[in-house]
């Protein structure tokens, strides 16, 4: 396990932050950090950070009673990655080789993985020229872990798979990795929240015909969980977890989820995309933060 102590300040300082995009009362920032600090006391080594951090985001929404304070950023994070993916997408299609027009691919998922708000310590610049520059940097810094070839593989041979989505806005950056499964013949079941947590994409992210071009079928969890709950999502997801040839999971909160609880969710291998963001997940995997990852786990 990568829990630690510090986690604790991490999810002190996600409550802090997700409390005042929540609400201007500032009583209701006492008794909810009051009650965050009250949360944190069960907490131990062996519990995952993303079951605390729902408890919390759960204790906000219903203190607040505002069922989804990421909105706004959420809009503004789709509208914005919609026009970046514009400016990137004859670099990310220009290789005629196409093991290389999949790293492309990989590197504009990984991009668009920092669009993230639920992660302490991390900061983003919500512009394109960011967007856009973070593409060129992680093509030019390749993949810390990098399994790439593995997956290149793994597809060929493959009928479907599931592809965990994780941000409003980087689902927009996963366009091109959807894109380049299509292209390979190879059905996608696209899965996202399904209600809001976090700056996590949801139904309504989705509702866009960019995405319904390149996945077979749209799916939610059928919960508000980080990641992906054992004990919450929908059957219909626990079926096609089971089913499919292989799984795509984007983002640290599939990582954590998935990476435990590997054996109960399913047999089939998981492929990992996402930058470390994170010091404890980091370390575990032997990185530092801001890497890179295409990692793929099996049983």
């Amino acid at each position: 396990m990568w829990t630690a102590a510090e986690c604790l300040t991490c999810l002190v300082t996600i409550a802090y932050e997700i409390l005042h995009t929540s609400t201007s009362d500032p009583y209701l920032h006492l008794r909810g950090m009051k009650k965050t600090y009250e949360i944190l006391k069960e907490f131990t080594i062996g519990d995952l950070p993303t079951e605390i951090a729902n408890k919390i985001y759960r204790m906000i929404i219903n203190l607040t009673q505002n069922q989804d304070p990421f909105k706004e950023i959420k809009k503004q994070s789709n509208t914005l990655a919609k026009v970046a993916i514009d400016r990137i997408q004859e670099h990310v299609l220009a290789s005629q080789d196409p093991c290389k027009r999949l790293c492309n691919a990989l590197s504009a998922a990984v991009a668009g993985n920092v669009i993230d708000f639920g992660t302490a310590g991390h900061s983003i610049e919500l512009n394109m020229d960011y967007f856009e520059q973070m593409y060129h940097q992680i093509t030019t810094e390749g993949f810390a872990i990098d399994h790439s070839a593995r997956l290149f593989e793994a597809l060929s041979k493959a009928k479907e798979i599931c592809y965990l989505a994780d941000n409003a806005g980087e689902i927009y950056f996963d366009w091109f990795l959807l894109n380049e499964i299509k292209s390979r013949g190879v059905k996608t079941i696209f899965v996202v929240k399904g209600a809001p947590i976090s700056n996590d994409a949801t139904l309504e992210d989705v509702n866009d015909p960019i995405f319904q071009e390149v996945a077979t079928k749209i799916i939610t969890t059928g919960t508000n969980a980080l990641g992906v709950s054992l004990s919450e999502i929908s059957q219909e997801l626990r079926d096609y977890l089971q089913n499919v040839d292989f799984i795509l999971a984007k983002g640290q909160s599939n990582f954590e989820t998935l990476f435990y609880y590997h054996k109960e969710f399913t047999k089939k291998p998981i492929y990992f995309i996402f930058r470390t963001k994170c010091t404890c997940i980091a370390t575990f995997i032997g990185q530092t933060i801001g890497k890179n990852i295409v990692l793929q786990k099996k049983l």
